[in-house]
């Protein structure tokens, strides 16, 4: 199907492994739900082609045109979009493990909440206006990348008041010292490498002496203390290590009683 005219076509639930549309107009085309692992797309047209939720493992897009694309949700493992200019194009929530945007063009692109992003690469890449919420990414995958910023959501400068949930349903209150390096690009990713417990609750509202970690039981929180933690990566840019926090201590209560 190299150099074919599909523009407009409904390809809906289609079973296209390995198909060849290089070079192929597929501009407006829908390919939604679509099975298309080791498929070829070199130099197609495709402004405006919706590939949403659809399996692409492998696939070949380089040197594509694919402005507004949509890949919400698909499975893009491995593919290689060297080249290609995806400007508004929409990556929200895809699973993008080892997938290559090597000298693409991503200028307002949307990679909201995409998945096993750490290892994409990025290299040389036109990031502008790109958004990257709760995204991490191996900071060796952007070398060269240009235009891209990760804006921090809790503050960025100055000591503030954070909160944090426990085991057995307590909520300590935390100071985040002026010294102290954060990060966090949304309300689910917040983390310092070091905090002051300012107070201990338990679930009745009383004060307590200690508590302990949801996610590491071994890890003690006790009034008035300075805790770190054991690890702090300062270059991973998602939620990874160190000491995690919310702002309010209403958000503790998204998070269950029970020890999970």
């Amino acid at each position: 199907m190299s150099s074919s005219n599909l523009t407009h076509a409904s390809l809906q639930n289609a079973f296209l492994f390995n198909v060849n549309l290089s070079r192929a107009n597929i501009e407006s085309a829908d390919f939604t739900m679509v099975d298309m692992c080791h498929a070829v797309l070199n130099g197609v047209k495709g402004k405006g082609a919706h590939f949403n939720f659809s399996t692409m493992w492998d696939c070949n897009v380089s040197d594509a045109f694919l402005e507004k694309a949509g890949f919400l949700e698909s499975k893009l493992c491995d593919c290689d979009f060297t080249g290609s200019n995806l400007e508004k194009a929409c990556f929200a929530g895809a699973d993008l493990d080892n997938a290559v945007f090597q000298n693409a063009s991503l200028k307002d692109a949307d990679f909201m909440y995409a998945r096993r992003t750490f290892w994409c690469d990025f290299t040389n890449a036109e990031m502008t206006g790109v958004r990257l919420v709760d995204v991490d990414i191996a900071p060796k995958n952007l070398k060269g990348a240009r235009g891209y910023s990760i804006p921090l959501y809790c503050p960025e400068e100055g000591s503030f008041i954070a909160w944090k949930k426990c085991r057995d349903g307590k909520v300590l209150k935390l100071m985040i010292p002026e010294d102290a390096m954060r990060k966090g690009e949304s309300i689910c990713s917040c983390r310092a490498s070091k905090a002051v417990v300012l107070d201990i609750f338990d679930k009745d509202g009383k004060t307590a002496s200690q508590a302990y970690s949801i996610y590491d039981p071994s890890f003690e929180y006790v009034k008035g203390a300075t805790v770190f933690p054991k690890v702090m990566d300062y270059h991973n840019l998602g939620d990874v290590e160190g000491i995690y926090f919310v702002l309010s201590r209403s958000e503790t209560d998204r998070y269950h009683e029970k020890d999970e």
